[in-house]
Parts: C-alpha cells; structure tokens; sequence
C-alpha cells in the first residue's frame, strides 16, 4: 500500500518538528564543564549593561522514502543584562531579558 501524498507530508512535517526538538533539546544542554575552584566570579557595576548574542546552526541530510531531505536549522539568542542594584555583600540585582 503506498502513502498518499499528503501521509507522506504529515510524515515530513513530524520528522522535522522532531529534529527541531531534538536541536533545542541538545542546545539546552550544551554547555562548557567549568570546574568549582574555577568558577566566574562577577565584578558588577550599578547601571552597567552586557549583551550576549548565540548563533547555532545545524545542517541534517536523510533519506525518507527514497527520497532525500535536507533540513537547516539556525537558532540565535540575544539577552542582555542590566544591573540594576548592588548592596554591600556584592549582591547584584540582574534584569535579564531575552
């Protein structure tokens, strides 16, 4: 029995949604082991902004029903930092926004 066409695009459609989740998933995780003795220690100043920009891409290339399909994904993340308060701990109130 043959898939019709539009079984063969809600196959698709699934198969990339997966591999979309799958890429969040695995950059969710992606991040550098940082030993406890070499942990960043923080210098804020009162009023001081700190931008931060992240660009992932992934390519994926596979065969479904003899036929294959590419798929690109690019993923980028800005946040930015205002540090709106220090007390006298070195305590720092951090606005993050995404």
């Amino acid at each position: 029995m043959n898939p019709t066409r539009a079984q063969k695009f809600h196959g698709l459609c699934r198969f990339t949604a997966c591999g979309i989740g799958i890429v969040i998933l695995c950059s969710s995780f992606a991040r550098p082991a940082i030993a406890d003795e070499a942990l960043l220690r923080w210098k804020f100043v009162e009023g001081q902004q700190l931008r931060l920009q992240l660009t992932q891409s992934l390519a994926s290339e596979t065969t479904v029903s003899n036929k294959p399909v590419k798929m690109n994904v690019d993923l980028t993340l800005e946040m930015s930092w205002l540090v709106d308060a220090l007390d006298a701990d070195g305590n720092a109130i951090v606005v993050q926004t995404f």
